[in-house]
């Protein structure tokens, strides 16, 4: 699938970044902000600027595969992997797969990035759409796994 490491820089809608970008700040505060925390977690709301893990974590929770990622001593849940229908609330079709497919070293800013950007391998209609929208659209798993190898794992 080509050279996916991804360590040298994070990859956001602004382009890729190093750790000394003023406005990384917002893009942490940001996806903080979309994620869900589990309940008990330590509080950071006195941290200025938090400090993203580098890498996120794949993990297995009643039977479902999700992503997570820390940040100070709290285990984040990026929104975009859950579905709501109502009360109901499931985990995006084939989020395991995909999660298995994308590169163990992405940082969890590229991570987010890469699910919530317009894909020009998903295209319906003429509209290139995110991967969360096609999945969420019982679209193709394989079409999504299948755009990460023809971008070599470039989310920027």
């Amino acid at each position: 699938m080509g050279d996916k490491n991804l360590r040298s820089g994070v990859a956001t809608p602004h382009g890729e970044i190093s750790g000394s970008e003023d406005w990384q700040e917002d893009e942490v505060r940001y996806l903080l902000s979309a994620s869900l925390v589990l309940a008990g977690a330590d509080d950071d709301a006195d941290v200025e600027t938090p400090a993203i893990s580098s890498c996120g974590q794949i993990l297995e929770i009643d039977g479902e595969t999700l992503y997570s990622f820390r940040c100070g001593n709290q285990q984040y849940y990026p929104g975009w992997q859950f579905c709501v229908q109502g009360d109901d609330v499931h985990v995006l079709p084939g989020l395991g797969r995909v999660l298995g497919a994308l590169p163990e070293s992405m940082h969890p800013l590229s991570v987010d990035y890469w699910f919530c950007r317009p894909n020009d391998d998903l295209v319906l209609d003429g509209m290139s759409h995110t991967p969360v929208e096609w999945l969420r659209a019982d679209g193709d798993i394989d079409a999504v796994i299948l755009s990460i190898g023809t971008r070599g794992g470039d989310v920027s």
